[in-house]
């Protein structure tokens, strides 16, 4: 395959510190979760101490009393198409 490097003969293969790598990754993991607990501990403390906070609200409620008024009552609506005959000026039942 043209994207992978060849091994070239006369060159050897180099060893990594492992030991190292590993302490470091344990030591960033380590501080990782100390952090962690830090935030954790002080959201706890601000939602504990957050939640205590009463408020003295007094709350009325009353009924709002609205006058009638026939015009938006829908018992005055029409309910047939009035007879009109022209020229007649009395109402026919």
């Amino acid at each position: 395959m043209k994207f992978f490097p060849k091994k070239q003969p006369g060159t050897q293969h180099r060893s990594i510190n492992t030991d190292a790598i590993k302490t470091e990754v344990l030591d960033d993991a380590q501080q990782a979760e100390g952090e962690l607990t830090a935030v954790i501990a002080l959201a706890i403390h601000k939602y504990v101490t957050e939640v205590r906070e009463y408020e003295n609200t007094v709350l009325t409620i009353q009924q709002v009393i609205k006058p009638y008024s026939p015009w938006s009552s829908k018992i005055y609506g029409l309910r047939q198409q009035p007879l009109y005959v022209p020229g007649l000026r009395m109402k026919i039942k």
